[in-house]
């Protein structure tokens, strides 16, 4: 399985992943069309899984669809708050992949959108879990096997207590992120990554703070496994990975 992160963050996360036969899928449309395309890859027919509407993961999604072809997923509130106007069922999925194996499963998590998900995606016998924005970890179906998962790991917890003491407008940040129905620290991201790392072959974690993520803490943080930390990667813009080289 390829994963290659188009964006990552408040400006824009997109992230797009391949199976070795050449099956792909994106999750989220944050990001320009030309930032996609000057990594070489195409847009034009390609699923885009959003998983809410805020414009950090889909602000791009009408131009994507009207401009590029490509074809964008998401949930029904979502489709009527980005304003889209086509919508595709798991039908033009099978059609436009006859020969190989595409499936993607919508799993309700808790943010402050209009109806988001995360998603859970089975491409040629391959399987990625994609978390973005929640308030808290979701739950689970049972019987997942994820050979990589792309979580959202916004902040460290004394980072962000720290930054709420310096001023009104950080409190409130840092009372919105940590509501409930915000954002996932990274010690939320390891809950959810956890029971999947004996047979992950990925792990990647997105959506750091600029200013409420510490690397250091996170390193020292006791609560957090050394095999979680020993397996994660932080993902920057261009990044790309092979989960089995081929």
């Amino acid at each position: 399985m390829k994963v290659t992160c188009i964006g990552t963050g408040s400006s824009g996360n997109c992230f797009y992943v391949e199976s070795e036969l050449g099956t792909g899928v994106y999750f989220d449309a944050g990001c320009p069309p030309e930032k996609i395309l000057d990594l070489g890859i195409s847009i034009a027919n390609k699923p885009f899984h959003v998983t809410h509407e805020h414009g950090d993961h889909a602000k791009y999604a009408l131009e994507l669809q009207d401009k590029y072809g490509a074809i964008i997923h998401c949930s029904d509130l979502t489709f009527e708050a980005l304003n889209l106007c086509k919508k595709y069922s798991a039908r033009r999925l099978r059609d436009f992949y006859p020969k190989k194996s595409l499936s993607v499963h919508g799993i309700k998590v808790i943010h402050n959108a209009a109806d988001p998900y995360a998603f859970y995606a089975e491409i040629d016998g391959e399987c990625v879990l994609y978390v973005a924005d929640s308030g808290q970890p979701p739950e689970l179906p049972e019987g997942l096997t994820p050979d990589a998962l792309i979580v959202e790991a916004n902040y460290t917890p004394k980072r962000m207590a720290e930054n709420a003491e310096k001023s009104d407008s950080m409190l409130y940040v840092s009372g919105r992120v940590s509501s409930g129905v915000g954002h996932l620290s990274v010690r939320e991201a390891a809950e959810i990554v956890d029971p999947f790392l004996d047979y992950a072959d990925l792990v990647i974690l997105f959506h750091q703070s600029e200013s409420n993520f510490d690397y250091t803490e996170y390193q020292n943080d006791p609560q957090i496994s050394s095999a979680f930390k020993a397996k994660a990667q932080f993902a920057k813009p261009g990044m790309m990975w092979n989960s089995i080289p081929f």
